[in-house]
């Protein structure tokens, strides 16, 4: 098992009608090698519906996601496996891999300073809005899911090997918006622009939009 859920995770899913706060720790996120293959990485989030992640070697490094994490649409048992070599980039399209290339990118900026041989552990907390949910076929619990899975595997590009400092990603919480009237903004955000959007993001985050998750960084 590989645990990057805080003790004290939560997730909060709101709807027009109410807002839930659930504390239930889930034990579906896993990390190993392949046989022989001392160098490889194998991260994948495993649930009763769900396989999701990467296997990784010296030579090949393969991805797994859901079809309907990809389409958004109701086909749930059927999944995608391909060499990540062999992604055509597309900016009208997003897979697994560059939703990772861009978590990874985002936290780098986030790296104000860095203290050789020191060790950080960073509390991370993730929002969801409307439209999010909506992409990936409409489920929060989906959601919350897939943000795990995409956390689970950007792990270890910041453990041991990708810098001096040694950064400890931890999800201590999400929040998940089933509607524009909950999205994570401070305004009605249907037609912000990507950097309003952001600043109204930071405000709603600011003002205690997250409730009572405790956190260091926060993404949207």
């Amino acid at each position: 098992k590989s645990n990057i859920l805080s003790k004290d995770y939560k997730t909060i899913i709101a709807t027009e009608s109410k807002k839930t706060v659930s504390n239930e720790f889930k034990h579906i996120t896993f990390e190993g090698n392949v046989t022989n293959e001392p160098n490889s990485i194998i991260r994948l989030t495993i649930t009763k519906d769900i396989v999701h992640g990467i296997i990784s070697t010296h030579t090949k490094e393969y991805f797994i996601e859901p079809l309907h994490f990809l389409t958004g649409e109701e086909n749930r048992n059927i999944f995608v496996v391909y060499q990540t070599e062999d992604l055509i980039l597309d900016a009208s399209a997003e897979c697994g891999v560059t939703k990772l290339q861009k978590i990874s990118h985002s936290l780098r900026n986030n790296n104000r300073s860095r203290d050789l041989g020191d060790c950080f552990r960073v509390e991370i907390v993730l929002a969801s809005d409307e439209s999010s949910v909506s992409a990936i076929g409409g489920s929060s619990a989906d959601m919350e899911v897939y943000n795990i899975a995409l956390m689970n595997t950007v792990v270890p590009y910041f453990k041991d090997f990708e810098f001096d400092t040694n950064v400890e990603l931890v999800l201590t919480g999400q929040y998940i918006s089933t509607s524009t009237a909950t999205d994570p903004y401070l305004a009605d955000c249907t037609n912000c622009t990507i950097n309003e959007q952001l600043e109204q993001f930071r405000d709603w985050g600011n003002n205690g939009g997250f409730g009572s998750i405790n956190y260091d960084l926060a993404h949207n």
